[in-house]
This record gives structure tokens, sequence and C-alpha cells, in this order.
């Protein structure tokens, strides 16, 4: 035993003791002991300690306690539940005998403490959780009782709140006390943070489970800071490993395709470090494991983005790794589950096959519930999704009910399955207990046409807005069976708490396919419920729904390139200048090499949207910190605040397409007007057969029925301005050949893309209110450049230098182009475009040398108050859901150019030299930008051209869209110096005359 007293001696500095009694030596010695595992030498000095003469009766029973808390410990460390049962008696007996003794002495106090560690810890060894509950809340008083809350002990009690709360399938409350604990450990622990961004996980999860979206993503954004850029420890390879499959499977399930399978090809770099890791014991098995896990990762995203192809190849490889895997780890049970499950789902299974391999998924997870610990719930949840999605009614509800019965269900599944079976039985009574599980309230009375965001606890997920989306439907069905205005009027309110939890899910990026169909839907529901409940109120209130639901991208991308940085770190402009060059470096890299057969273009591909995806972040943390927005760009689109920026003779009209029927808006600025106007089959086609006609010169242009009815309500308006803002192809229709005598009339049309970006647009002060123009061109004197000579552009060139203050450039390349830009108001470009139609990054303006993509445009602040872009085809572009056309001028609108007048296709050299020489000349005498193309286009039909070339082809193509704020009237100069000349003249003349008398 002299080794153990050894042993202390050499400890006792470590704990900071001194103990001057000898008497006290025996309890010190069990002390460090148990402090260091050796439970089983400790017990010996605990009965040493309690032979000791002349001890007080209190502090008898303090050692007697002691012993009692070392015996439970020796028990613990045995393992199985008896002898931590009988651990756990020893522990209460323990605590009983010292509870109550009162004293001042930190160490007594502290030792109450590790005495209800072990219990709740015990408590939790054995299943008994809510008992755990109750005795880490005490400990965790006991310990605030006399330290600090930041005190390690106390963060770890935090931490074992939080995972006992999750036990209780309590993930809001668990996350309370991780958060809690996160909290303090950055603020008094920064140095050494590892452990807690691991922790980091079960925060992550809890959120998930709650439905959570943004709160998850916010703290994966923080993590991967934390793992890419501070943590530097040598397993920094494998913790990234680790991460980039969480937040890969984030954006598989709401973000983007591009963004999540960019992640697992970060993952699949990492791969062979982490394998060389394992030793070479388990390296076979892990490495299998690992493979399979991010095989499944792939299964999943390409299954979701209907790549079906590249989803089999996973598959097959996937049945390789684990036809000769023994079923010895829990991992190749979910896994071979899983498997049955993914092959379940291609498309060109048949029904029976796919019922056969789901059960086979649902056997191989039973037959090993017990051994492995795994649920079947999710698997039956497929399994009913699949009886539900091939309309088989009983069976579906026979396994639902199955579910429901079960005490594994999480309330999460348990509710979303509620909505499920209340909207497959469209039962009233089956919706009100849905409803009554989401509000958490057993009152089921509550109407819905009533309910509000606030009733729903900030619980918001896709499955509940798609489900709070199916009872709508239901109830807007029942109103068209029964005509009672209740139903419409519930059906309407559920369609505006779809929108408001579609406003909270949506992060403001580009829309995948999940968030475009959810956007849809609830736009449709909308639009129809509205026209049931007709009032200004209800109006205006889908249109603000509607507008906060679309796509922000492009007006968060407009507002970060019209702010000036003020005050930025030159660090972070520094790495946004780093990040914005290997975006440009790359996209010329792909555009250069897309036809490439040798060169790996997915990579090309991944490497740009990892790019996109950190500068977008990085532009998103100076946003938040560094530019200061007015109200109006942080809150949502307000009807009333849009109507105050109009002015009194101006109307803006928006339609909506919505399959084969088009609504529209008409707002002024002081009323909001709603209508269908179109329900006609075939509506796309018919836009796509006319715009054909008006952009092919030698047609003949009948407008078809239905356009005409698209007019009606432009012409029915009494307003002088009329903006137009569209939707999918209706956008590259140039409105004034749909209007008769438009040109004989005071109308003036103008476009904008969105009503929110249209409201910002119309914010810009001007930074120059002259006109100051930079002419862009890439050709010089006769030169013909590589994509063809303009030979009418010296013509408009010096027409346009004729009228206004202006310089032209020769551009070999962007770099050109940059240098100059930034010093006039107006950004003319007299050249061809190239338009990318897979890739719209890649679409380009040709200049002399290199062409200028417009990707480079998108993370560009330019200052200009206007983009001339009398290119071909600079309105045209390829179309995505939720952005309309990805053009060139939409570039010009990313770097926060506030009007751009653009071309919707191919238009004659001839006539464009014709229209922006005209354009200019009443864009000086100080009209509006709108007015003066007006005023073009009129001139060139009133010219002595031949009729043929009057064609709609020739001189329609030209739009205007945004700001059309009129240019300060720039006075010619020569009549100024004729007030100065003329007099001197006269004067010479007078004294001539003198002098000859």
């Amino acid at each position: 035993m002299d080794y153990l007293r050894l042993l202390f001696f050499c400890l006792l500095p470590l704990f900071g003791i001194s103990q001057e009694s000898h008497s006290l030596s025996n309890t010190t010695i069990a002390d460090s002991l148990d402090n260091i595992g050796e439970y089983d030498e400790s017990i010996k000095f605990r009965k040493l300690a309690l032979d000791e003469p002349n001890h007080s009766t209190n502090y008898k029973t303090y050692l007697k306690a002691k012993e009692l808390y070392t015996k439970s410990c020796i028990l613990e460390t045995r393992g199985g539940r008896k002898n931590i049962l009988e651990g756990l008696e020893k522990s209460q007996e323990a605590y009983r005998l010292v509870e109550n003794i009162i004293s001042e002495d930190d160490r007594k106090l502290f030792f109450r403490h590790l005495i209800l560690n072990r219990i709740y810890h015990q408590y939790g060894y054995t299943g008994q959780w809510k008992e755990a509950l109750i005795e880490a809340k005490k400990n965790y008083e006991v310990l605030r009782d006399t330290f600090p809350e930041y005190k390690t002990d106390i963060l770890y009690v935090l931490d074992d709140l939080g995972f006992i709360n999750n036990k209780l399938d309590n993930p809001e409350k668990s996350n309370e006390y991780y958060e809690r604990s996160f909290k303090l450990y950055k603020e008094y622990y920064p140095e050494n943070l590892k452990d807690v961004y691991l922790n980091n996980n079960r925060i992550i999860n809890n959120y998930r489970k709650l439905g959570l979206k943004n709160e998850e993503f916010k703290l994966l954004e923080e993590s991967e800071n934390y793992w890419t850029n501070i943590y530097d420890g040598e397993d920094v390879f494998f913790q990234r490993f680790n991460f980039y499959d969480k937040i890969a499977d984030w954006h598989i399930n709401y973000g983007n395709k591009e963004l999540a399978e960019s992640y697992l090809f970060k993952k699949e770099e990492l791969f062979d470090s982490v394998a060389n890791s394992r030793k070479k014991t388990e390296k076979i098995a892990l490495i299998r494991r690992e493979r399979v896990n991010l095989n499944e990762s792939y299964i999943k995203l390409y299954l979701k983005y209907k790549n079906y192809n590249k989803a089999k190849h996973y598959i097959e490889e996937t049945k390789e790794l684990l036809r000769d895997s023994i079923d010895k780890y829990r991992w190749n049970i979910v896994s071979k589950a899983n498997l049955y499950l993914t092959e379940a789902k291609m498309p060109d299974v048949e029904f029976d096959k796919a019922e056969s391999l789901f059960k086979k998924a649902l056997s191989t997870v039973v037959d090993n519930k017990e051994k492995y610990y795994v649920n079947p719930i999710q698997y039956q949840i497929e399994l009913f999704h699949l009886y539900a999605n091939h309309h088989k009614e009983e069976a579906a509800l026979e396994i639902m009910d199955v579910i429901l019965d079960s005490e594994e269900v999480t309330d999460h599944d348990r509710l979303q399955l509620l909505f499920k079976k209340a909207i497959l039985l469209k039962d009233e009574a089956h919706i009100k207990e849905a409803f009554s599980s989401l509000l958490k309230s057993p009152d089921s009375s509550q109407e819905f046409k009533n309910l509000d965001i606030k009733d729903f606890h900030e619980y918001y997920t896709f499955e509940i807005l798609n489900g709070i989306l199916g009872v709508a439907n239901i109830y807007l069905e029942w109103y068209h069976t029964s005509n009672k205005v209740e139903y419409s009027e519930t059906a309407f309110n559920l369609f505006m708490l779809s929108s408001k939890l579609f406003e909270r899910i949506y992060k403001g990026d580009a829309f995948n396919d999940n968030l475009y169909n959810s956007f849809i839907d609830i736009q449709d529901g909308l639009l129809h419920s509205a026209l049931l409940n007709p009032s200004k109120k209800n109006f205006d209130r889908t249109l603000e729904a509607i507008e906060n639901n679309s796509s922000r991208l492009t007006w968060s991308k407009f507002i970060y390139g019209r702010n000036i940085k003020v005050n930025v770190p030159d660090s972070l402009l520094f790495k946004e200048q780093k990040l914005q060059s290997l975006i440009n470096y790359y996209q010329v890299e792909l555009y250069e090499k897309r036809n490439s057969k040798t060169i790996d273009l997915d990579n090309l591909k991944l490497r740009l949207t990892d790019l996109n995806n950190q500068l977008r972040n990085h532009q998103k943390h100076i946003s938040k910190n560094y530019i200061q927005y007015g109200n109006s760009r942080i809150n949502l689109f307000d009807i009333q605040n849009f109507r105050e920026r109009l002015k009194p003779d101006e109307v803006v009209v928006k339609y909506i397409v919505s399959m084969d029927e088009v609504f529209v808006f008409r707002i002024t600025k002081n009323d909001t007007q709603f209508l269908k106007i179109i329900n006609s089959e075939k509506f796309n086609e018919t836009i796509g057969d006319f715009i054909e006609l008006v952009s092919t010169f030698n047609s003949e242009v009948v407008i078809p029925s239905a356009l005409s009815k698209l007019i009606e309500p432009v012409i029915k308006s009494d307003k002088k301005h009329v903006t137009i803002v569209s939707s999918g192809m209706m956008s590259l229709i140039p409105f004034e050949v749909l209007l008769p005598n438009y040109f004989e009339s005071d109308m003036v049309l103008n476009y904008a893309g969105s009503l929110k970006l249209y409201y910002e647009q119309l914010d810009t002060n001007h930074i120059n209110k002259k006109l100051n123009v930079g002419i862009f061109k890439a050709q010089n004197g006769n030169s013909l450049n590589k994509k063809g000579f303009l030979p009418e552009l010296n013509e408009e060139i010096e027409g346009i230098k004729r009228l206004v203050d202006a310089t032209d450039y020769y551009m070999k390349n962007s770099d050109d182009f940059f240098k100059h830009a930034q010093s006039h108001n107006v950004l003319h470009f007299g050249l061809h475009a190239s338009i990318d139609e897979e890739i719209p990054e890649l679409s380009a303006l040709n200049f002399a040398e290199n062409d200028m993509l417009i990707g480079s445009l998108y993370n560009t602040s330019l200052q200009a108050d206007l983009a001339v872009l009398s290119a071909c085809d600079t309105g045209n572009g390829r179309y995505v859901n939720g952005e309309g056309v990805q053009s060139i001028s939409k570039a010009f609108t990313y770097a926060g150019v506030p009007s751009t007048v653009m071309s919707l296709w191919k238009v004659d050299d001839k006539a464009t030299a014709k229209l922006m020489t005209s354009f200019y000349k009443y864009l000086n005498e100080g009209k509006s930008k709108s007015e003066a193309l007006k005023w073009a286009k009129k001139d060139y039909l009133a010219s002595d051209i031949d009729s043929e070339l009057k064609h709609p082809y020739y001189w329609s193509g030209f739009i205007v869209s945004g700001n059309v704020e009129p240019f300060e009237v720039h006075e010619n100069q020569r009549w100024w110096l004729s007030l100065i000349v003329l007099p001197i003249i006269a004067l010479f003349f007078v004294r001539k005359s003198k002098f000859r008398k």
C-alpha cells in the first residue's frame, strides 16, 4: 500500500490539497484514487478512514457517505443492469446521509454534486430517464449555489440535461441546455472548442426534429467555418470528412443539387486520408462502412433529382460492398434495409416488386430490432407512402394505425402521419385531430379560418407546410361542391398560413424543385381562394404573400451591388476579391474547354458551385455586419409602402401564369384590382408561337385572341405610365405590339422583374444626374472581330456622340471594360453577344480578343444608372424556375444597375443604329427612359424607310426595364457659346464702323 501513498503525494499538488491533520490523509488519498478511477484501491482507504478515532458524528456520517459513493462506483464499473441498480441504491443512500449536513466546506458541497452525478447517470444507464432528469436538475442547483455557471462542471451538467431531454423526446428543451452550454464554452474557453463543435451535431439533429431549418443551417455554417478556417489539429481531415456529410445532407433535403454534390465531392477527396488513418485490423470494415455511407448520400441525392442512371450506378456499387459483409454491425443491417428501399423507388420498378422490396427492408430491421436497437418506424412510414401513392387506401390506413399505436413513433412523425391520414380520408374530425397535435392543444374546436402563424410555436417544416396545403385544398374542394362561404374563407386562411410558413422556411437563395413546387402550390391556392373572397384587403394580402414567397435571389444581389461597402476590414475585402477572381478563372476555364472530350467538366462545375457558395456566404457576412440597409430593405414586401412610391399617373400590372390560367393584379397609388383574364389551353404554346412570329422579319403578325385578352387590363387603365411585371415566357413579349394605336396614345410602357425588385430600383439615387455615356465596342475602324462586323456601328456611335457627352472604347477583354466602367453613369454596348442556355453564367459579351462572361458581372458592383445593351439577344436566355429568364441584362441587374435597355432577339444592325441615336436624343431632352424609347420607335416608324422594315422584328425587340426616371437635361453647349460670341462680333462691327467714320 506504500506505493499508493507515494502516488498520492505525487498527485497532491495537482488537486491543490493541503492537509495538516494526519487523520484526514486516508480520506484524501481515497479521494485522489477516486479521481483517477482506482476505486478498488480507494475502498481500502475509505475503511481506514472510518476506523480513525475522535471524529464528530457529522464527520463520521460524511465518511460513511464517501465509502458508499466509492462502492457505488465499483458496482457501476463492473457493468450489467443488476450491478448498476445496486450501485444506484448505494449512491442514493450516500446522498441521504449528506443531504442535511450543513457545511461551509466547498469540498463537502462538491461531494454532493459527485453523488448526484452518479445517481442520474445510473438512472440513465438503466433507462429511467424521467428520474435521471429530476436528479440532474437537482445536481445543477447544488453546483449553482456555489459556483458561477461557466465552471466546467456546470457546463458538463448542462450538456447532460440536454442529452436527457433528448432521450425524453423533448428536443426543444434539450436545445435550451445545449445552446446555453455552447454559448458559455465559446465565451470562457475559446482556446479549445473541438469537443464543443463535435457536440453541435446534437443541436443540429434537434433543429431538424423541430423543423428549424434556418437555425440548423446557421449552425452548420458556423461549424463549417470552424472546421475549415480555425481548427488545425492533426485530425482536421477526419473532422471535415464527417462534417461534409452533414452539410451535404442539409442541401439534399432543403438546398440545391449542385451544393449537395459539391460537399459530397469534397468528402470523397478526403476518403484516402481517412482510410489511411485507420488501424490495419479495422481498416477493411471501416472503409467499407464509410464507402457505403457516402454511396447512400449519392443515391439519396440522385433519386431526389431524378438522375436515375447515377443513382443506379451507386446502388449496384453498394450491393457489391454489402454482398459479402457479415451482419455483425448495426450499420450493416441499416444499410441493407436502406438499399432495398432505394431499389424500390427506382422509376422502372412495378408496384408488386416495390412492395416486396419494402417488406424485405422492414423484415431486415424488425428481425434485428432487439439485437441492434433499430427502429422500424421509418420503414413502415415508407411502406405507407407506397400504398398511398398507389391508391391502396385500405392497406395504407392499416399500416398507419400500426405506426400510430407504436410507443416508438416520435411526435414529429406522429404529426406528419395525422395530417396524411386526414388528407387521405378527407374527414374533418381527423383534420382537427392533426391540428390539435400541431398546436399542442387539446382544443379541437378552434376555427381554422382564424388560425395565425403565432399559434404554431415556431414549428416550421416542409412536412407541416405540405400537410396544411393538403388540408387547404380539401376545404377548397368542399367549397366547390357545397358553396359554403365558410369553406372558402378557411381555405384562404390556410393558404395564407402556408405562405407565412414558406416565408420562414425559404432562405432566399435560388429555388430548388421542392421550393418551386411548394411556391406554385401556395400561389395557385391563394389566387383561386382570393377570387372566392373578393376584397381589397384580401387582394393586397394575396399579392404580398406571393411577392414575399417568390425568389429573392435577384433582389438580394441587386441590393448588395448597389450598396457601397463602408469600414469593411481589408482582410474581408481581399477574401471577396480572391473568391471573385477564382470564380472568374474557373468560368473562363469551363467556357474555353466545354467542347473538350478530355477535360472533366463535372469537376470544373463542382468547383464553381463550391466557390459561388463560399462567395455568397462571405457576402452575407459583409451585408449583415458592414452594410446598413434602410428598413424597407430588411422588411418583407409591403403593398402600402410600394404604393407610396408610385406616381399618381402610374399603374403597375403584374401578370401571373398558373398552368393555362392567367391572373392579373393592377396596382395604382390608391387601389389594387385583381381578376382572372384567361383560361385557355396551351397558353404557353400560344406565347411561344407569337414570339417566333414577332422576332422573324418576314412573318405575318396576327395577334391571337388569348393575347388580346392579355392586354385588356393595360388598355382599360387610364394611367399614362404602365409598368409590366410578367412571369415565364411572357417576359419575352413586347407588349406595345399587342396595343392598338400605342404610338398615337399618351401611354408609355416599362417593364420590371418583380414588384420587390422594382420597389428597390425606384429608390435608387443617381450618382451623376447628367448623361455621361461610355460606349464599349469590339471593332476598331473597319476591322472584323471574331464574332462578326457591325457595319452600322460607327454611325450609331457618332450619332450618340453628337448628342451627348460620350466616349467610346475599344474592348479587347473584360479588364478593359472594368477599367472604364466606373467613369460613366450610362454603359452602352455596341457588339455581339452569345447565349449559353445550359449554363447562363457562360453567356458572354463578345469583346475583340476575349469574351466577357456575364458570370463575371454576378459578383461585381457597378455604380452606373443605365446599361444599354444594343447587342443581340441580351434579354433572352435560359428560363429558371422562380428567377425568370437568365439573360445578359439580368447580370447587370445583379451588379446593381437599376435600369437596362435590352433586346429580346437578334436585332437588325441598321435599325438599331437609328433607334439608339433617337433614344439618346430624347433622353438628352429630359424625357424618361421609357418615353425616350417610345419616341425613338415612333420616329423610326414615321421615317421614309420601306414598309417591310416597319415589321415589329426591327423595332419592338428593344424594351426598357427598371427605374425609368429621366436624366438632367444636358443643354447644348453651342447655344451658350453663341451668347458669348454674338455680342463680341456685334461689338467688332460697331467699332469698325466708327473707325471708318
